[in-house]
């Protein structure tokens, strides 16, 4: 049986371990900082040779054909994509919510490529896509009061 487990730069106790369920599903269990556990799938598939358990499961993960459930409680976490692309971040951000048992709600993203969007749209089908030049709705200063299209944007997406 193979196991796998990740250790932070900092040398502190391990937060993320894997191992194959009896009909071979591979498991990850993360430690929260509040001393609970929370363990969630990352699919079926044979490891390579030479290759470690986590690299197993994130390749399981990548090849998996549907979209693997997790249990979710709490509020969601709410997150903005600028310069969204095909949606590689917010997937990112929608696992490791996943990880340690949160949901994503993805308030809105931004991009000015529509083929790009089309394909966000298709991993993220529930964020509200605007095809847009992300300079033009931000104005990136955080010490302001919100120009009128950052208003806007969050009339539109909600706030996060």
């Amino acid at each position: 049986m193979l196991s796998g487990m990740h250790r932070d730069v900092t040398e502190h106790p391990v937060i993320e371990s894997y191992a194959f369920s009896k009909d071979g599903l591979i498991l990850r269990r993360v430690r929260l900082s509040d001393g609970r556990s929370i363990q969630t799938p990352m699919g079926f598939t044979r490891p390579r040779r030479d290759e470690a358990l986590d690299q197993v499961a994130d390749r399981a993960l990548l090849m998996a054909t549907s979209r693997l459930d997790g249990t979710a409680s709490g509020r969601p976490i709410r997150a903005f994509d600028l310069f969204c692309g095909c949606g590689g971040l917010s997937l990112g951000l929608a696992e490791a919510c996943r990880a340690i048992g949160r949901r994503l709600k993805v308030a809105g993203a931004v991009d000015v490529d529509a083929t790009a969007l089309e394909i966000y749209r298709a991993n993220i089908p529930r964020a509200v896509t605007i095809r847009a030049d992300a300079k033009d709705l931000v104005d990136g200063r955080f010490t302001r009061r919100l120009s009128a299209t950052e208003r806007a944007l969050i009339r539109r997406a909600g706030s996060v």
